[in-house]
């Protein structure tokens, strides 16, 4: 049996909850959330509740995945009267004036 060394490291995400990532689980993350605002104009929006529910994580994690989409620039967010809302980032594709 062949042994292979795997780095782990324990991490506490913004809300305090301990954490350890495998390897390449924020470019799946990133990759799946992706997925979900697909569609037209601005895709659908993402809630922190939502979210949990298409990934099947908890609610804690859902909201950090959010946030590490959204400082990928994967995502912005709407912090409006519906609550915190993330939409596909629209702002990266807009070409600046030529």
């Amino acid at each position: 049996m062949s042994q292979t060394a795997v780095v782990a490291r324990n991490y506490a995400i913004g809300n305090g909850t301990s954490v350890t990532p495998l390897c390449g689980v924020f470019v799946q993350v990133c990759t799946r959330i992706a997925q979900l605002v697909r569609g037209d104009g601005l895709g659908p929006a993402l809630s922190v509740g939502g979210t949990a529910a298409a990934l099947r994580v908890p609610l804690a994690i859902a909201q950090e995945h959010l946030l590490t989409a959204e400082a990928c620039g994967t995502l912005c967010r709407d912090d409006g009267p519906e609550g915190l809302r993330f939409f596909r980032n629209f702002f990266a594709e807009v070409e600046v004036g030529a």
